[in-house]
């Protein structure tokens, strides 16, 4: 798990990639998981998955990734 902005921030994409058999992120709008919920990215190995909102998604209390797998 990552607090990727401690303050303000604009989540623009986040792309993920899987090393080894398959990897889960869910993304809070917050500094950890009890900010809103943004998104949940899953893809298996050797493969990438990209979240790209329609407009920049602005994170006023910060920016945290949860590594699920």
């Amino acid at each position: 798990d990552i607090l990727l902005s401690h303050g303000a921030c604009e989540l623009c994409s986040v792309m993920l990639t899987a090393k080894d058999g398959m990897a889960v992120i869910d993304i809070y709008a917050g500094s950890s998981t009890g900010g809103k919920f943004l998104a949940r990215i899953e893809t298996f190995a050797n493969r990438s998955q990209m979240f790209s909102p329609k407009e920049p998604v602005y994170c006023r209390g910060g920016l945290y990734i949860d590594v699920r797998e």
